[in-house]
């Protein structure tokens, strides 16, 4: 993709100043009337006589399908998605259910409790 450049102040006074001339040279030109245009008319050939053939109900049963297939497919994923969250908040329940540890098995667990911050703590709980 080409980088633009922004003009630069002259750049953009000179192009308004053509604009304004242009504008002017349109103002004080009388009118004319624009000259028609012939267009010659083509003689339509076999192939653009023939109708179009305008779809049948053929295709819309197909879209039928698809749209039957892509719901099918959707459900699925659907119940999938489910099925994931059930155990992520059966998980989430269980660990809420879970006493803490008081400080006495802390201190058992870890030698240097007392010496840890309170953010060790924390992520040791």
């Amino acid at each position: 993709m080409a980088k633009h450049v922004k003009p630069t102040q002259e750049e953009l006074k000179a192009q308004e100043e053509t604009a304004i001339e242009e504008a002017e040279k349109l103002k004080d030109a009388p009118e004319e009337e624009p000259e028609e245009e012939v267009v010659e008319e083509e003689t339509p050939t076999e192939e653009e006589l023939e109708p179009e053939e305008e779809p049948e109900e053929e295709e819309a049963v197909p879209s039928k399908e698809i749209y039957k297939k892509k719901f099918s497919e959707s459900s699925r994923e659907n119940q999938r998605i489910n099925a994931k969250n059930r155990v992520i908040n059966k998980a989430i329940a269980d660990a809420s259910e879970v006493e803490e540890p008081t400080d006495d098995e802390l201190v058992k667990e870890y030698s240097d409790w007392d010496m840890m911050s309170d953010v060790e703590k924390h992520f040791a709980k």
